[in-house]
């Protein structure tokens, strides 16, 4: 998903790169070490949207309203995927997009992924004899023909 911000500036407003950064808030929690880690590596291996991504830093959720509110997000971005991927109603991308924009906000963003996108997304960014995938770099073009682009 932080790839997924950061290529949206990237493809939007490539003229603002390395003047606009993102600041990501992250739950305060035992494994925020971990978390940190993970975001240093990630922008390591996503050159191409690394320059977006800027500080990471962390929070107690019961201290901030805005960090309770991405959860409750972040959950529902959840369930999305799980019902995308599981789709046990063989419903079409754009009727579910349509049913849970309803739902979270008509002004939010939505991509859809498949089994097939998810599962090349992994394969892309799992260590095969130690090295990444060359699609680890390039995620957004990768994907540019599975994820279909949000009408206004």
């Amino acid at each position: 998903m932080l790839i997924r911000i950061a290529g949206s500036c990237q493809d939007h407003i490539p003229h603002r790169v390395n003047i606009e950064t993102l600041a990501f808030l992250c739950d305060e929690h035992d494994r925020s070490v971990n978390v940190k880690a993970v975001y240093d590596k990630l922008k390591e291996n996503n050159p191409t949207c690394a320059p977006w991504m800027g500080s990471l830093s962390y929070m107690d959720n019961e201290k901030s309203t805005a960090l309770q509110a991405a959860d409750l997000l972040a959950s529902s971005c959840k369930d999305f995927l799980i019902e995308t991927i599981d789709n046990p109603h063989h419903e079409s991308q754009e009727a579910i997009v349509a049913r849970w924009k309803s739902m979270i906000g008509r002004h939010v963003g939505i991509g859809c992924m498949d089994k097939k996108s998810l599962s090349l997304l992994v394969d892309a960014n799992t260590q095969k004899k130690g090295k990444f995938s060359i699609y680890s770099t390039q995620q957004r073009s990768l994907f540019k023909d599975l994820i279909k682009p949000e009408k206004a």
